[in-house]
C-alpha cells in the first residue's frame, strides 16, 4: 500500500522539534562507570517555543501605505522559534549499595555573588565614612 503523509504545519513541526530537544537525555545522561562506582549526570533544562502568523488585505485602507505600495491589497505572515537552556545540575554517585548527591558549583555564579557582595559593601562604607565626614564638619 502507498499511503501518502499528509505534510504537517509548521507549527507541528516546531512542536515535534521542541519535543525532540526536551527529551529525559537531556537531563540525565549517560552513566559513566569506573569498577563498582557508577556516576549518573544530572542537568536542568529549560524549553520554550513560540510561533506567529498573519494574515491581512490592506486594500481599501487609502491610496498608498507603507505595507502596500499603490494602494494594492496584500497580506501574508508567518515566524517562529525554539530556544532551550541546559545547565548542569551535579551528579547521583552509585557505589555499591550507596547512592550519593554530588551538586555541581557554578564558578561564575559564586564569582558573580562576591562581586555584588563586595559591590554591596563597598557601598555601606562609602555611605558610613560620608556620614561621619558631615557629622565632624558641625
Amino acid at each position: 500500500m502507498n499511503e501518502q503523509v499528509p505534510s504537517r504545519t509548521p507549527v507541528e513541526r516546531l512542536t515535534q522539534a521542541a519535543s525532540d530537544a526536551i527529551h529525559v537525555r537531556r537531563v540525565f545522561g549517560d552513566p559513566v562507570t569506573s569498577g563498582d562506582t557508577t556516576v549518573i549526570p544530572v542537568a536542568t533544562v529549560l524549553g520554550m517555543h513560540g510561533m506567529g502568523f498573519g494574515e491581512g488585505d490592506l486594500a481599501g485602507r487609502g491610496p498608498e501605505s507603507e505595507s502596500s505600495p499603490g494602494g494594492e491589497g496584500r497580506g501574508a505572515g508567518g515566524g517562529g522559534g525554539f530556544g532551550m537552556l541546559a545547565r548542569p545540575a551535579g551528579a547521583f554517585v552509585v557505589s555499591g549499595d550507596d547512592v550519593t548527591w554530588r551538586p555541581s558549583v557554578d564558578v561564575n555564579l559564586v564569582v558573580l555573588g562576591g562581586q555584588a557582595l563586595g559591590a554591596v559593601a563597598l557601598a555601606g562604607l562609602t555611605f558610613v565614612l560620608v556620614a561621619r565626614a558631615l557629622r565632624g564638619r558641625r
